[in-house]
């Protein structure tokens, strides 16, 4: 696996030819990352068994006074999100502002070199040339579709970068805050807003939509407060969502008005608890929760709730199989905001492999990656208190096999000839043949789902020809093909973003076999972007191109 090279060397007529092609070599199967975390206090085993190809292994253990490290797992996996739309991008920046160094640590070397005080500033000129002539900010870049939620959550970005000393375009945010200013003032209800009260029972009912309160809570930070708006959403505090009534409380206190917060600020965050939202403000309990509590520690960082808060959230973010981008940004500044309170005690540790000393914990963040990968890693404690351990590894599985399965949602690819007919044997396919790729999304729910992901990676003989088949006139038979609401192409694979209700979606996309060999062929995946248990990996495979 990695970068290979081929040379042809030819002698002829008392001459020598030379030529030499560079080519990449990847696997079949995507790239598998497992991870555990903990306290350690004694002496303690960390088990790093893996069923990985030694060859392609990594992995890294880090130990640490500070407790944040403990959720590493949901910041990697932020870190690392493939995607480029304006809320993941902002998820993927915001917490590198503060945890840098832990960034950093936690990352494989995938950041070839570059600290992640460059990628913040790379996140803030894609998200300044996302601005449309309102001053709202586009939903995907080059797009034309403004959203709210996405600004408010942009603009909070780009005015902390500010504040931490990164190159920031004044002009955009306060462009971006007379937008907000102009659309608090519609008063934008949300018609259904699906929430579990404190007896498990699914409950709907019609709710102010999130953008308006921070929208106000923006503008009050920075200078701007609309107090007239404010005073409306209070009288009417019986229909904003139990997150919104915090952060308009915590929207008076941004202002000095301790009288207000006190009358608004609820006595507990429990008796209302968001369904999963797919679009809009992307709502959801964990996500909710933790906007609170970052408002909360920014503006009354003494209240008593933040405590409970803290530990609610902490034991949610480690019991969550799948967090989305919201979900985990939110989580990790909370967090780390209140960890920078705790004071540090004076320990320190021995770590041992098969007996050998390979690292000691003096004070100072320990990373170590070199002879631990399938490890059984020992480590001793010495001191009161504890310290804290995250630990992730990567690599290829060793057996090669893809699992397959349908989480609510189901994706299928087929395979056509560019007049419409099924090709029946993916084993004596022509070099130079055209094929058509079918790609199958449903929703196995009766919900809507939004913004899910389809990726097919190509079987290496094949190149895409052509990703936009609307205007084909040889391909007139396809008569049920949807429109992506966004699609990229790569070398090796093509993303199309969508969403699915009760209709099955059909995509399709024209490549060319274009080397003989055989080839293996891996699934194609549909993902939830923000709520990873719904998926479908499906149509793996073989390819022989002749």
């Amino acid at each position: 696996m990695g970068e290979a090279n081929v040379k042809v060397d030819v002698n002829a007529f008392n001459e020598t030819f030379s030529d030499k092609t560079d080519i990449t070599v990847r696997p079949v199967t995507s790239l598998i990352k497992i991870s555990g975390s903990g306290e350690l206090t004694g002496t303690q085993n960390i088990e790093l068994k893996n069923g990985f190809i030694p060859a392609t292994a990594a992995a890294k253990l880090v130990i640490s006074q500070n407790p944040l490290v403990q959720f590493s797992k949901p910041l990697s996996y932020l870190i690392g999100y493939p995607y480029g739309c304006i809320e993941q991008t902002t998820s993927k920046a915001f917490p590198q502002i503060y945890y840098a160094d832990l960034v950093k640590n936690m990352k494989f070397g995938s950041m070839n070199g570059q600290s992640p005080s460059y990628y913040v500033q790379q996140a803030i000129r894609k998200l300044e040339g996302m601005q449309l002539y309102n001053g709202s900010l586009s939903y995907w870049p080059g797009g034309d579709d403004e959203t709210w939620w996405g600004t408010n959550y942009a603009i909070h970005f780009l005015c902390e970068a500010k504040k931490a000393g990164y190159e920031v375009n004044g002009q955009i945010i306060q462009r971006a805050l007379t937008y907000m200013a102009q659309k608090v003032k519609t008063r934008l209800m949300e018609e259904e807003y699906g929430y579990y009260d404190d007896r498990g029972g699914f409950r709907i009912r019609k709710i102010y939509a999130k953008e308006n309160i921070y929208s106000l809570y923006l503008l009050a930070l920075y200078g701007k407060a609309d107090v007239s708006s404010m005073n409306f959403f209070k009288a009417n505090a019986k229909d904003l969502a139990l997150d919104c009534r915090y952060m308009l409380a915590c929207t008076y206190l941004a202002i000095g008005d301790r009288k207000n917060y006190s009358i608004l600020i609820p006595g507990a965050f429990q008796g209302e608890q968001s369904k999963n939202a797919f679009s809009g403000s992307f709502y959801s309990y964990l996500r909710d929760e933790a906007l609170v509590l970052n408002v909360m520690l920014d503006t009354d960082p003494e209240n008593p709730q933040i405590p409970i808060l803290i530990r609610h959230l902490s034991q949610q973010v480690n019991k969550q199989e799948y967090l989305n981008t919201q979900e985990a940004a939110y989580s990790f500044l909370a967090l780390g905001k209140f960890s920078r309170k705790v004071s540090a005690t004076q320990m320190s540790a021995d770590v041992s492999v098969n007996g050998k000393s390979i690292g000691k914990f003096s004070g100072s963040e320990l990373v170590l990656k070199k002879g631990i990968a399938g490890q059984n890693v020992s480590v001793t404690v010495n001191g009161t208190g504890h310290l804290y351990y995250f630990w992730e590894q990567e690599g290829l599985s060793a057996s090669g096999n893809v699992k397959e399965e349908d989480k609510f949602l189901q994706i299928r690819k087929s395979f056509l000839t560019r007049f419409g007919q099924p090709v029946s044997n993916l084993k004596n396919i022509k070099q130079g043949d055209l094929i058509v790729v079918k790609l199958s999304l449903s929703n196995l729910e009766r919900t809507s789902v939004e913004n899910v992901v389809i990726t097919d990676m190509l079987p290496a003989g094949f190149e895409i020809e052509n990703p936009r088949l609307n205007d084909s006139r040889d391909m007139s038979w396809m008569k049920d093909q949807s429109d992506p609401d966004y699609f990229d192409v790569r070398d090796d694979r093509i993303h199309f973003f969508t969403s699915v209700k009760e209709r099955t979606k059909n995509f399709y996309y024209l490549v060319r076999a274009v080397t003989p060999g055989n080839f293996q062929m891996g699934p194609a995946s549909a993902d939830a972007m923000y709520n990873g248990e719904y998926h479908s990996y499906s149509g793996s495979g073989t390819v022989n191109i002749q």
